[in-house]
C-alpha cells in the first residue's frame, strides 16, 4: 500500500504542472461561469480541445457516443491520455509504468464535478 503513495503523489504534482503551467490562461467551464452553472458536454469538449492544443503531454480522443434516448440526444465520449511521452493511444502506453484509469460522469443525469 505504501508503495502506491509516491506514484499517486507524483501524479497529483504532474497534473497540477500540466494543467496550471501549460494552460495558465485557460479556464475550466465551471470557472468561466464562476461556478454558477453546470458544465455541459459541449463545454467540456471545447475545454479539452483548447487544453490539448496547449499541451504536449495531453492527447484527447473521441472514442464513441452515448445512446440517444427520448429527450436526450447522443453525446460524444472522450478518452484523455496524459503521459510524459505524449502518447496518442492506449496501446502505446509504457506498460512498465503504473497506469491510472479515472472514469467520470458515467451517468447521463449526473453533472460534471466542479
Amino acid at each position: 500500500m505504501n508503495s502506491k503513495k509516491p506514484a499517486i503523489f507524483s501524479l497529483i504534482i504532474f497534473l497540477n504542472l500540466v494543467f496550471y503551467s501549460a494552460a495558465s490562461d485557460l479556464k475550466t467551464p465551471a470557472e468561466e461561469t464562476r461556478y454558477t452553472g453546470y458544465s455541459q458536454n459541449e463545454d467540456i469538449a471545447r475545454f479539452l480541445s483548447r487544453l490539448q492544443s496547449q499541451s504536449e503531454v495531453l492527447k484527447v480522443r473521441l472514442i464513441g457516443r452515448t445512446k440517444e434516448v427520448e429527450n436526450y440526444p447522443a453525446k460524444d465520449l472522450y478518452l484523455c491520455l496524459l503521459t510524459e511521452e505524449g502518447v496518442a493511444d492506449p496501446q502505446s502506453l509504457n506498460r512498465q509504468k503504473p497506469t491510472i484509469f479515472y472514469f467520470a460522469s458515467q451517468h447521463g443525469n449526473e453533472q460534471s464535478a466542479k
